[in-house]
């Protein structure tokens, strides 16, 4: 009690003086005062004291690394899926991911057959109308220029550049149509060089709609990989409770978590 009191009468005189209530104090108290009789300025100091604590395992627990039954990755099954449609649903044990893996091998069949077909009939086109520096083809630089009396410069250096682009304007610009072999007579030859070129024009249009319902389906199947992954697991998720718990060990904090699972 002694003890007590004087460090009371210490703080009060650290704080500025002492409160007429307090100003009547015990013997004890009196024996506090010569400790700052000598002393400038009292100060204070405070400290800090950081401690670290691992928790883990109390001595009188055993922890248990425990899988969950036909539980499903939903992660694991989304990325099957992206990769390979329907993948991640047959890892599931949905049967249905079989048609995604069907739909997808459908799509980038079509899509490689048009692109291929198309590059087949576009060569075949070029082949009908023929190399234009030749004279005797059914387009030519020397056939055009005696019919308009035009230099064929600028027309010579776009079949060198990009012959593909040539060949698109020979069909489409009017301009041009005096190159072909029988025009002014029946103009055959460039109808049928418009015709296989449309043609070819038209497969590789449906190859990039093929290649983009192929893209597309990977998407869908990755989508639903991870909704029939997470239908799978959710039973098992609705029987599984947490419950924390709280308690000394030896003087020390010791927090408890269990995962229970109901049949």
């Amino acid at each position: 009690m002694r003890l007590r009191v004087g460090l009371l009468a210490v703080g009060l005189l650290i704080a500025g003086g002492v409160p007429p209530a307090r100003a009547e104090l015990s013997r004890g108290s009196l024996l506090a005062l010569p400790l700052l009789a000598e002393a400038e300025r009292p100060e204070l100091v405070l400290a800090q004291r950081t401690i670290d604590r691992a928790w883990g395992p109390s001595d009188d627990s055993l922890y248990h690394e425990v899988s969950i039954a036909d539980w499903k990755s939903e992660p694991a099954a989304m990325a099957l899926s992206a990769v390979v449609p329907g993948l991640g649903q047959v890892y599931v044990g949905e049967r249905t991911g079989w048609f995604y893996t069907l739909a997808g091998a459908a799509a980038w069949f079509e899509s490689w057959y048009n692109r291929r077909r198309g590059r087949e009939i576009r060569d075949d086109a070029y082949s009908y109308a023929g190399a234009p520096t030749d004279s005797t083809a059914r387009f030519s630089f020397d056939t055009w220029e005696k019919r308009t009396g035009q230099s064929s410069d600028a027309l010579r250096a776009l079949y060198a550049a990009d012959r593909n682009l040539f060949y698109y304007t020979i069909a489409r610009d009017e301009s041009y149509r005096w190159g072909w072999a029988d025009y002014g007579y029946t103009d055959i030859q460039r109808e049928q060089f418009i015709e296989l070129r449309d043609n070819s024009e038209s497969h590789m249009k449906r190859a990039r709609y093929f290649q983009a319902a192929a893209w597309v389906d990977h998407l869908v199947a990755a989508v639903d990989g991870l909704r029939t992954a997470r239908a799978h697991n959710l039973p098992l998720r609705q029987n599984l409770n947490l419950k924390l718990g709280g308690r000394l060990n030896r003087g020390n904090p010791a927090v408890t978590a269990a995962l229970e699972t109901r049949f």
